[in-house]
């Protein structure tokens, strides 16, 4: 739920154009759109502010329920989610390997990013941490609230570890991200970064 969502929306419609289905993979997203952001409605088809769910088809998409796991989320609910929450993100890979049960996964960060931030949730009142001074992956605008990496580390277990972890994110491609979710941590990791 940044300024970035207009780039969000062009991987999505890549997606969907990209997509085949019945090829053995799904793609589910999770988006929080943000009211300065949000007037296109093309890609998603409606124009909304707030956290919905998608799984990504041919052609088009298709929106989910939540379910159990994120019972805010779904069709005729308007809910606004702190993705800036790790708490969030658990749910969502929770829901996937729940709903989606593959033999391997990979999740995708989307949003600013400021690499190996050592700052956590307790100092984002800070006014340092201004909407156009990122701190890590993932703002969410309307929370003032970022993902840290601490954050993911401290919340995420080993459970809603993925084979494929990808930031598409600036300054995340450091040895510090990698070593923070290298295999055999302990808790929440990735056979691959990119």
């Amino acid at each position: 739920e940044n300024d970035l969502e207009s780039a969000l929306l062009s991987n999505i419609k890549e997606m969907k154009n990209g997509i085949t289905d019945f090829q053995g993979y799904k793609v589910i997203v999770l988006i929080d759109r943000t009211p300065f952001e949000s007037d296109d409605k093309t890609v998603l088809y409606s124009e909304f502010t707030g956290t919905k769910l998608y799984e990504v088809k041919s052609k088009k998409v298709v929106e989910l329920d939540g379910k159990d796991i994120l019972p805010d989320i779904g069709p005729g609910k308007d809910y606004e989610a702190n993705t800036g929450n790790p708490e969030i993100l658990q749910k969502f890979i929770q829901y996937g390997k729940k709903y989606y049960p593959a033999e391997k996964y990979a999740l995708i960060i989307g949003g600013h990013g400021d690499g190996a931030a050592k700052k956590k949730r307790s100092i984002i009142s800070d006014t340092s941490l201004s909407r156009t001074s990122p701190r890590a992956a993932g703002n969410d605008f309307t929370d003032n609230d970022k993902l840290f990496l601490s954050e993911i580390t401290e919340v995420l277990t080993a459970n809603e570890s993925v084979d494929l972890l990808g930031f598409d994110a600036c300054y995340m491609g450091s040895i510090e991200v990698a070593y923070q979710f290298r295999p055999g941590n302990g808790g929440f990791n990735a056979q691959i970064l990119v």
